[in-house]
């Protein structure tokens, strides 16, 4: 039987014997297409397009077109979700309809539904985010984001705001996951923690800090969590019996705050640091410590230019008996033609009467130093040897805080009032047992230390004030009192040139 051809399928079959020699694509198309040898596949007859159709044509007689056709027609998605209007050639429809039935022709949903799988196919191969990272997926925060960690691969996918709730600190913050697995986190904590290794820094950095730091209390210091303002447990490193104290990192750097116990039985810091400048800078004024004037004495006195300085601290100058003292003080100096210069805390009453009365805040020892420099300046003539200096260590005076710090290290003993200094002859019994050493202290300290006997070489705890006044412990006393050659013993103990052990010949 024979088949008669029409004109347009006859057209269509010598289109393809003339296009076999193309590539194997275009041959695929047109054979797919049905649409040859009299088997045009119509939409009319294509339920499934039909329904993707807009009631709105431009072209009326688009049902009677080929689903391979060229032309436009106007769709609307049926899906639910979607239901976007979309103007598209047919045969692409038609396309999309057969590779991804499920986007029922819509582009959208077609390129939707494609990642969807891609991403499916990535979740098989290689796992969810939850699964992949269990720690970083407990930082999910459920209540903000409409994705769950189950639903994100393990790598972090193309998602850039996804919200987190520190584990620590609680802080909400948003960040792509990928983020997260590179290692980011909680910005609040990261400041926190960049704060917590400044202070173990300086902490570790300063030598007196370090030997003081209480582990036992505060914990390893590799594992410190505090920041330079807030306070942690100290130990003191000249006497174990002092108690432990409070004190920010910040303070003890740069206010020299110090064992509390240990202050009471020595000079402050300020002052220490005054005089030590004074005394570094300016020598031909024959700067003393602790100056004695009638029954008084002055924190710091120049000898050459009759100048003194007295510090005057909160609370120690605010108390009634305080207060009488150092009006008398100041109306001494006055009569005596010494220029005095009072430094005073800021919370002191400050109804005392003297011409170079300043108020400071008592710790700020770069502002103490300059109101020094500009009394000097001020009292000294522009000719005297000594002023231009005096000015330019008032002009550039102490740019660098550590500078300021230097001044004042280990426990305030002013340069040349050291036990060490004065009393050179206490180091031969110094007892190896002390974890200080004899330049920690002024010789009238109260701190209770351990020495070595002259006599048989034993050790025993006695006060460093006590130690200078004496010269053997008291199981040797007797044998001491009782030697005739008791001032030859003496003069042994006192000369540093002499062993620690005194003779045995001149004992009984």
């Amino acid at each position: 039987m024979v088949k008669v051809l029409n004109n347009n399928t006859f057209s269509q079959f010598v289109n393809l014997t003339a296009v076999k020699s193309m590539t194997k694509p275009y041959v695929m198309t047109l054979a797919n297409t049905g649409e040859f040898m009299g088997s045009k596949r119509l939409i009319q007859d294509q339920d499934v397009f039909k329904k993707t159709l807009d009631p709105n044509q431009q072209n009326s007689d688009v049902l009677n077109e080929g689903v391979r056709s060229t032309e436009e027609a106007q769709f609307i998605c049926c899906n639910k979700e979607c239901g976007v209007n979309f103007t598209r050639k047919i045969f692409l429809v038609d396309d999309s309809l057969r590779n991804i039935s499920e986007a029922n022709g819509c582009p959208i949903c077609a390129l939707r539904i494609r990642g969807e799988k891609k991403h499916q196919n990535f979740m098989d191969k290689h796992g969810s985010f939850e699964n992949k990272h269990p720690n970083i997926a407990a930082e999910w925060d459920v209540v903000k984001n409409d994705l769950s960690p189950s639903e994100v691969s393990a790598g972090g996918g193309r998602h850039n705001d996804i919200w987190w709730v520190c584990k620590k600190c609680k802080h909400s913050w948003q960040a792509a996951p990928r983020g997260r697995v590179r290692g980011s986190g909680c910005p609040k904590c990261a400041r926190k923690n960049s704060a917590y290794a400044r202070c173990s820094e300086s902490i570790r950095s300063d030598e007196l800090l370090l030997k003081e730091y209480d582990e036992e209390s505060n914990g390893p210091l590799s594992d410190l969590e505090k920041m330079m303002r807030e306070r942690i447990y100290w130990h003191c490193s000249l006497n174990e019996n002092h108690k432990l104290w409070l004190a920010t990192t910040r303070d003890r750097l740069e206010k020299g705050s110090r064992c509390p116990a240990c202050a009471k039985s020595s000079s402050s810091s300020i002052q220490v640091a005054v005089f030590n400048f004074l005394k570094n800078k300016f020598p031909e004024f024959k700067p003393s410590f602790e100056r004695k004037l009638g029954k008084y004495s002055l924190d710091i006195y120049l000898d050459k230019i009759d100048f003194a300085i007295e510090i005057d601290g909160y609370p120690w100058h605010d108390k009634p008996e305080a207060i009488k003292r150092d009006g008398e003080k100041s109306l001494m100096c006055s009569e005596r033609g010494i220029l005095l210069l009072r430094l005073r805390d800021v919370r002191l009453n400050n109804s005392l009467e003297s011409p170079y009365k300043t108020t400071v805040e008592i710790q700020n020892r770069m502002r103490c130093l300059k109101m020094a420099c500009k009394m000097l300046m001020d009292n000294l003539q522009h000719s005297h040897s000594s002023y231009s200096r005096v000015k330019k260590a008032h002009d550039e005076i102490l740019i660098d805080e550590k500078d300021v710090q230097d001044l004042v290290r280990h426990h305030s003993i002013p340069t040349g009032y050291s036990l060490e200094e004065i009393h050179p002859w206490v180091k031969k019994y110094w007892a190896k047992s002390n974890k200080s050493s004899p330049s920690d202290f002024r010789p009238n300290s109260n701190v209770i230390v351990n020495w070595k006997c002259p006599i048989d070489g034993r050790e025993y705890p006695l006060s460093i004030a006590n130690r200078v006044r004496n010269y053997v412990c008291k199981e040797n006393w007797h044998k001491f009192q009782n030697s005739p050659h008791k001032e030859e013993i003496k003069k042994w103990i006192r000369d540093v040139t002499k062993n620690a052990q005194v003779p045995k010949k001149w004992l009984r």
